[in-house]
This record gives C-alpha cells, structure tokens and sequence, in this order.
C-alpha cells in the first residue's frame, strides 16, 4: 500500500505531466515570492544593523520598493525561458509531424505511380512466345523467298 507522502508525490508528478501551463505559472509565481521575501529581509536586516534601533518605516518602504520590483523580474525572466522552452517544444513535435507526413505522402506517390505505370504497360509476352512467333515468321518469309525458284524450275522444265 501506498504512504500518502507517496501518492502526494504521484498527483504532482502527474499535475506537471497534465498541466505543464498551470505548473510553470506555480514555478514562476512561487520563485518570484520566494525573491522578494529574501530581498526584503535583507534590506530588513541591514537597515536595522545600520540604524541600530531596528528597521524604521522607511525601511520597510525601502524594503518593498526593491522586493517587488526584483521579485517581479525574476518572475519574468523564469516565464521568457519557460516560453522560450515552450516553444521549441512545439517547433520539435511540430517538425517531427512534418516529416512524418512528407514520409507518408511519398510512399503513397510512389504507390500511385507505380499502380499507373502498371496500368499503362501493355501485358507481357509469356517467355517463349517471342521466340516461337520469331521462328514461325523466318518460316514463312524463307518460302516466299523459295517460291520463285521453285516456280522457275517448275517452267523450266515443262
């Protein structure tokens, strides 16, 4: 039997199979907070090193001025790369198909071609045929030739 820790494990592993948008934009969402919560403290921590009383308001001002914006381009530049992955994904499976169907078509043309070129082909001479009828032709044109031989002597002697 399975441990719940297990089974959690296998939902996300499938959540991230299934789901790859929702996924990114978790990664993305939680590596943007995950930076403005470690930008904040340490501008927390150096401003109350510095100031000695602990972080003022300013501080925290200062704090979410730079958590923010800092948080929000790391956010960003994960989705450009998650984009950019994206797409070359799809450009990947995209050419695949491509070339999946150029292979399909040109067995199909050369099918075709083939079928025509049988069909325009008149139908073979069975072997030995050509031969005979090559013989039986020679026969005959040997005694056309000995026809007026055979009629000249035939006159002569009469």
């Amino acid at each position: 039997m399975k441990t719940a820790s297990a089974q959690n494990d296998n939902s996300r592993h499938i959540a991230h199979r299934h789901h790859p948008i929702r996924a990114a934009l978790g990664m993305i969402t939680l590596a943007g907070a995950i930076t403005a919560v470690i930008i904040a403290a340490s501008v927390e921590i150096v401003g109350g090193l510095v100031t000695s009383t602990g972080p003022s308001a300013m501080t925290h001002l200062i704090a979410a001025m730079l958590a923010i914006p800092i948080g929000y381009a790391v956010a960003m530049t994960l989705a450009v790369g998650e984009l950019a992955r994206g797409m070359d994904s799809m450009f990947t499976r995209i050419t695949s198909e491509v070339q999946l169907v150029r292979a399909h078509a040109a067995q199909a043309a050369e099918a075709q071609f083939i079928s025509e070129q049988q069909a325009a082909t008149p139908p073979s001479v069975p072997a030995g045929t050509s031969a005979m009828l090559s013989g039986v032709l020679q026969g005959v044109e040997h005694e056309q030739d000995a026809m007026p031989v055979q009629m000249l002597q035939s006159a002569s002697l009469q």
